[in-house]
């Protein structure tokens, strides 16, 4: 828990194979962090792992994952890139919060829900394709998207 938190010269993480958690505030505050490469056995990112590595640009979530919480990617401000494999059902609240420099989202078809605040103020994100099996987006998930314009939202959400 917290173990490689504010690492300031970390650059680069290649996290083992045999790796399933990334614990509560892991990586939070790594600051120089740029580039990680998560394992496919990783099955769940934890509350806040990465959030506030400003350095960050890409992340891609493996299919094996199956559980991203809260606050996990949240105020990485240079992340411009998210590639989510993983067949999870549910972007929890803050996930991906104040990604300032957010461009490209990619989601899985299997996601049916998005929590409050996922999205918020991710200023750059301009378009964004919601799965068709989506089915519930809580209040604020795409608050102060200054850039998005235009959003098409499937039938199935009531």
């Amino acid at each position: 828990r917290q173990r490689f938190q504010r690492l300031q010269a970390t650059s680069t993480i290649e996290l083992p194979n045999s790796l399933i958690t990334i614990g509560l505030k892991a990586f939070a505050n790594c600051r120089m962090l740029r580039n990680v490469t998560l394992p496919q056995s990783l099955q769940h990112i934890a509350a806040h792992a990465f959030e506030e590595c400003n350095s960050l640009k890409s992340i891609t979530i493996p299919q094996s994952v199956t559980v991203i919480s809260y606050n996990a990617f949240a105020h990485c401000s240079k992340l411009t890139n998210v590639d989510i494999q993983a067949q999870i059902d549910f972007i929890p609240a803050m996930c991906f919060h104040s990604c300032t420099s957010l461009q490209s989202v990619s989601l899985p078809h299997s996601l049916t829900t998005i929590g409050c605040n996922a999205f918020g103020s991710c200023t750059a994100l301009a378009d964004i394709e919601l799965p068709h099996k989506l089915n519930t987006i809580f209040p604020s998930a795409f608050i102060n998207c200054s850039a998005l314009h235009e959003i098409h939202i499937p039938q199935s959400v009531t």
